[in-house]
């Protein structure tokens, strides 16, 4: 998990000896917070995870689809072994330095080993990674709105803050920005979760400071992360997993809670 960042910051050990997941009635009898701005975390937190909808290695499959029919002719398990291959290095890479590589960059690179180049900035590559998106129907849990637009009625900054290696799709982009001031993902950034520095620039384009912020997300990541940059960290308790963090929610409602108290 980001071994070269885990150095300076505090790591997920220090974490869970420190904080202990104290009940949010007890410890905020402790503190009383002020908070400027909320970020999120997307899959498993505002919307079902993705991989609850598709086999895994679906999506690439209609990568190889629409590249085909698109011209570009590569055999399909030739393609998706290649792909596999650098889904692995990726992965090794991540986890020693939290350093994202867009999709577009593996499939260009894919298509590397078959003489074919093109840039992972293409407009064909990015056709074909959109339409094996489009079919994907994105299911928002159902507290995500109505808390989210709730925290809007307390004039509070509002961030989303998301690991992927692939570009959110158009149609959750336009309803996120009904509510969402800042959308930072790490196809976009370049870093993925825990490293802080994904935190800091959508804190830095919310005008929020660090101190004043919340970060919620239902992953070790979010809460590491949010650790690493400083910000209060509350996980959602989506499924039958707990986990160590200064809050603990069994719903997104949860946070005004948190905040009115």
């Amino acid at each position: 998990m980001c071994q070269g960042l885990l150095a300076t910051t505090p790591g997920w050990e220090w974490i869970r000896q420190k904080i202990k997941a104290p009940k949010p009635s007890a410890f905020l009898r402790r503190i009383r917070l002020t908070v400027e701005a909320v970020t999120f975390d997307l899959g498993g937190t505002l919307f079902r995870p993705w991989s609850e909808q598709l086999k895994p290695g679906e999506a690439v499959k209609r990568i190889w689809q629409n590249l085909y029919e698109g011209g570009v002719h590569v055999p399909q398990n030739d393609f998706l072994r290649e792909m596999d291959t650098i889904e692995e290095s990726y992965w090794e890479r991540v986890r020693k330095t939290c350093h994202e590589q867009r999709i577009e960059e593996k499939v260009s690179l894919a298509l590397g080993v078959f003489g074919i180049v093109i840039s992972p900035d293409s407009s064909l590559i990015a056709r074909a990674i959109d339409r094996a998106t489009e079919v994907i129907t994105t299911i928002w849990y159902d507290d995500t709105e109505s808390a989210i637009q709730a925290l809007l009625d307390r004039n509070l900054s509002i961030g989303v803050i998301s690991n992927t290696s692939w570009p959110l799709p158009k149609r959750d982009v336009k309803f996120l920005a009904r509510f969402v001031n800042v959308i930072t993902t790490s196809h976009e950034h370049g870093f993925r979760k825990p490293h802080p520095s994904i935190y800091h620039t959508t804190l830095d384009k919310l005008g929020a400071s660090p101190s004043k912020a919340i970060h919620i997300g239902n992953s070790e990541n979010d809460v590491l992360g949010a650790r690493n940059a400083r910000m209060k960290a509350a996980f959602i308790k989506r499924e039958d997993r707990m986990i160590d963090a200064d809050f603990s929610l069994m719903s997104l409602g949860d946070i005004l809670d948190i905040l009115d108290s």
